[in-house]
């Protein structure tokens, strides 16, 4: 399995979704981590914009090719993770949210009544959470990927203009800097890798 995102974490993402895949009767045998522009930079946010690089690119290739060195050769072995601090607390929290809809700001709408109403931001949605005809995006099912607004060839969609504002809260809560975001690596990770408890 593999995650792209932004800059800041990948926070549980691959415990928790080798727990979920391990439940549909997957084997997890790696796992990696590559680096990509955020998505909130749709709104105004200034993470990552030239990413991905040749760096990442090179790992990604890197991933492929040990990818197929595995599953051509090899049998099948365990792939281990420890659960991550507080790893319940936070899913419990993630569900709340979940629930009431709550992260108003960062979800897409259509901003103006002039859209060839294509419906790419619906058929393209990988969540199915966009309606064209109403021209907004379901709190409970969108997860803010902004596939939608990179995609509309009538620039129709965007997110709250008050994500912007929103960016310098975001930096300054994760005591991070556009800086230290930057000098993050894309990165495999095999079984001899144990996430930090």
């Amino acid at each position: 399995m593999f995650f792209t995102y932004g800059g800041r974490t990948t926070g549980y993402a691959h415990f928790h979704t080798k727990l979920l895949l391990e439940k549909a009767g997957f084997s997890v045998q790696f796992s990696a981590e590559f680096l990509g522009r955020h998505t909130f930079n749709v709104g105004g946010w200034h993470i990552l914009p030239d990413r991905p690089n040749e760096q990442d690119f090179t790992v990604a290739r890197e991933f492929a090719a040990l990818t197929l060195e595995k599953f051509s050769h090899d049998s099948p072995g365990i792939f281990a993770l420890q659960k991550p601090f507080a790893y319940n607390a936070i899913i419990d929290l993630l569900s709340q949210k979940k629930k009431t809809g709550e992260r108003g700001l960062r979800h897409p709408f259509r901003f103006t009544k002039e859209c060839s109403m294509c419906l790419r931001c619906e058929t393209e949605c990988p969540n199915q959470a966009f309606n064209a005809d109403k021209g907004l995006s379901d709190p409970l099912k969108c997860i803010e990927c902004m596939h939608c607004v990179y995609i509309c060839p009538d620039k129709v969609l965007k997110i709250d203009d008050r994500m912007g504002e929103a960016y310098y809260a975001f930096l300054e809560n994760w005591h991070l800097t556009e800086e230290m975001m930057n000098q993050k690596k894309s990165r495999i990770i095999t079984a001899s890798w144990q996430a930090a408890s």
